[in-house]
């Protein structure tokens, strides 16, 4: 075995354990998810109904969920522009 070949092997070990790594994270923000496509959640900037969620990390590096979808108003009605936000797990208000 030469250097190359080394390095390449060390490469592909790295590049497994990464994706092993992604998976466990997104198993884990996931069964502490509590919403789902087409929920209304609501945080300290305003509300949203959610579109789609994908696997994010909080500010202290632990997996949750990231929403993203359309802006609405407390009275429930979408925002005229059509825009849209996201919204972060740990930033939901309870």
């Amino acid at each position: 075995m030469n250097y190359k070949h080394y390095r390449e092997q060390i490469s592909q070990v790295h590049a497994t354990a990464r994706k092993a790594k992604m998976k466990i994270a997104e198993a884990y923000a996931f069964s502490n998810n509590e919403h789902g496509v087409g929920d209304m959640i609501e945080d300290h900037i305003g509300r949203i109904k959610i579109e789609t969620v994908r696997l994010g990390l909080d500010h202290r590096g632990e997996p949750c969920c990231v929403y993203y979808g359309p802006k609405y108003t407390k009275k429930g009605t979408p925002f005229k522009d059509g825009s849209g936000r996201e919204v972060w797990q740990t930033n939901i208000n309870k």
